[in-house]
């Protein structure tokens, strides 16, 4: 992630990136039985959104806030505190879903400074 945004010179916080692309991919390989995994990178002159799709229509946990000694659960808080913005959804039909979709984008980092404060606490 950090050479493709160094070679695109797209403004985004490098390590933020790798962190919640690291996470979610991760979370995709241990919260469900999806054989695929695609990772879609859009960057653009808005900053940097990153789309995971799985094959499973397992719906997203509900950020609780983990014990602090907790060793997971803090996925959906990261996501939350340091995206500028983030979501899911069900993929499928009139049949039923047939996998999922999280995705988050990251602003470029003077136009991280000028969004309003988190309400999250």
């Amino acid at each position: 992630m950090a050479l493709l945004l160094a070679h695109t010179r797209c403004p985004v916080e490098a390590d933020t990136a790798r962190l919640l692309v690291s996470e979610v991919v991760t979370n995709t390989h241990q919260h469900t039985n999806s054989p695929i995994v695609s990772v879609l990178t859009t960057i653009s002159s808005t900053g940097l959104r990153v789309a995971v799709y799985d094959t499973s229509a397992v719906p997203l946990p509900a950020a609780d806030d983990p014990e602090p000694l907790a060793e997971h659960g803090r996925g959906v808080l990261l996501l939350r505190s340091l995206a500028t913005r983030w979501g899911w959804n069900l993929n499928g039909s009139g049949h039923g879903p047939f996998g999922k979709t999280v995705w988050f984008e990251l602003a470029p980092r003077d136009e991280a400074s000028k969004s309003p404060p988190s309400t999250w606490s």
